[in-house]
């Protein structure tokens, strides 16, 4: 632990299943090194909302102030969608008033903000936050757990639906 009680580093990886796009979906969270773990779901949605959630739900999960605060969260995803949007997009986003290049409003915004919320909070707490792209069903153990728990959210939320 570091003189202000958090962990120096810890790295998760993030990700969300939809069944049918849209549908029911599930998400996960997976730190790498440890048994902990994160999921959840959601009987409507689509992929981007599913991919959306699980790094909301990591940077949620670490962030300063909380139990699992950590000095630097590193965020490893197989979405580009998801990475471009907590990263690349959102200052471009953030500076057009939430507008895409065709002026229209953008998809997932309320996650997004939500998403834009915690990495200032992050920032403001001298947290630091860095996102890394893996290649999905490549063999990497903790994007294929996060993988694994994310369709297992899915399909528990399909279940609950069709009750």
């Amino acid at each position: 632990m570091t003189t202000r009680g958090r962990k120096p580093e810890v790295t998760v990886s993030t990700d969300g299943s939809c069944l049918r796009n849209p549908g029911a979906y599930g998400w996960a969270v997976v730190e790498h090194g440890s048994d902990f773990k994160l999921l959840g779901g959601a009987s409507y949605g689509t992929n981007q909302i599913a991919e959306l959630t699980a790094v909301l739900m990591a940077l949620k999960t670490y962030a300063p102030f909380s139990q699992r605060a950590v000095e630097k969260l590193i965020i490893q995803s197989d979405s580009i969608y998801a990475i471009n949007s907590s990263t690349t997009w959102l200052a471009k986003w953030k500076r057009n008033n939430w507008k895409n290049s065709k002026k229209d409003t953008i998809a997932n915004l309320e996650l997004i903000r939500a998403i834009d919320d915690e990495i200032v909070k992050r920032k403001q707490h001298g947290g630091l936050l860095e996102f890394i792209w893996v290649k999905g069903h490549n063999n990497d153990k903790y994007n294929e757990l996060a993988d694994e728990y994310a369709r297992k959210a899915a399909l528990s939320e399909k279940s609950t639906t069709e009750n």
